[in-house]
């Protein structure tokens, strides 16, 4: 059997370790010259060091928070939601609402492994310096969170399924290259020799490895824009913006009644989000950090948390 067939053979299936299967592959890149897909199978295998941008299917995907809270006379709320609107715009785009992957494919199996035998959730802690600067911040009244509460750990939960999904698509990915290879010529990676020419080798690789669909889709990008442009000016409004690109039916139910709930706790006057909102946003981030990003499989996360946020006007 050809490498191309080994790799094939164990590619369709899922008895072979992907981090095995991709051992195969390293043999296949270095016999047929093609350099980029060494580089690749390298960081997947031993990880992709800060600083280097990681595939599509990686991340940064949108991601829930969660943090224990401490407050006067031993009071303490444990594993509450942290939504992105509860800090200032600069912090609910970056690091701390996101969650990429960059550990080696063996310890994301390993963690998918220890997911099944284990009743501890996968989690990504938040950076060592992000609980007290959020904390300064709450004392400067630039952050609205618990009341007379302190940040004392935050997370961010990580689905194993999620991290199965990693694995799932560099599977898939390798199977589409090497049946591509195949195709121009079978016995590519053979040390006999091939036909198959290094720019033809690295033109395949780029299609298969990173020519695939985007992590997320938006239904409109056009149309986003100019929603957050010109922000919805009433409840109804704002559901029918969000109706537009595709936000599923019972998610813009308990919307509506959230905005109803919180308009009434406050007297009619909703002019941020109130805790009915807030958790509600607090469920968008948790679906997307199962889905990677998706709601419906039409629009992200990150475009209905700016929607909602823009009606608000904590965008600007």
């Amino acid at each position: 059997m050809s490498i191309l067939q080994e790799i094939i053979s164990s590619a369709s299936g899922d008895q072979l370790p992907t981090a095995v299967l991709l051992r195969k592959v390293k043999v296949l890149a270095a016999r047929a010259r093609i350099q980029p897909l060494e580089a690749w199978v390298e960081h997947e295998l031993n990880g992709y060091p800060q600083g280097e941008n990681v595939p599509s299917y990686r991340g940064p995907f949108d991601a829930e928070v969660r943090g224990n809270f401490v407050g006067p006379f031993n009071s303490s709320t444990n594993n509450a939601p942290i939504p992105p609107s509860s800090l200032p715009k600069e912090l609910r785009d970056g690091a701390l609402f996101k969650v990429e992957f960059r550990q080696g494919l063996p310890e994301l199996e390993d963690l998918v492994a220890r997911s099944r035998n284990s009743e501890d959730p996968l989690r990504v802690p938040w950076p060592s310096d992000a609980v007290p600067y959020v904390n300064q911040l709450i004392e400067d009244g630039k952050a609205r969170m618990y009341p007379m509460m302190g940040l004392v750990q935050a997370w961010k939960p990580v689905s194993p399924s999620q991290v199965r999904g990693i694995l799932d698509t560099v599977r898939n990915r390798v199977l589409d290259l090497a049946l591509s290879i195949e195709t121009e010529d079978p016995d590519a990676g053979e040390r006999a020799g091939s036909s198959l020419s290094e720019e033809r080798g690295n033109q395949i690789f780029n299609t298969a490895i990173y020519g695939g669909s985007p992590n997320v889709a938006v239904g409109s990008s056009h149309f986003v824009q100019q929603t957050l442009s010109n922000p919805a000016r009433s409840d109804e409004e704002l559901i029918s913006q969000l109706r537009q690109v595709g936000l599923p039916a019972e998610l813009l139910e308990e919307l509506e009644a959230s905005l109803n709930e919180d308009r009434t706790e406050a007297n009619g006057e909703l002019v941020e989000p109130g805790p009915k909102v807030n958790g509600w946003l607090g469920k968008i981030a948790t679906i997307g950090a199962r889905t990677g990003g998706r709601i419906g499989g039409s629009v992200t996360t990150s475009v209905v948390t700016q929607m909602v946020l823009a009606y608000f006007g904590l965008t600007g």
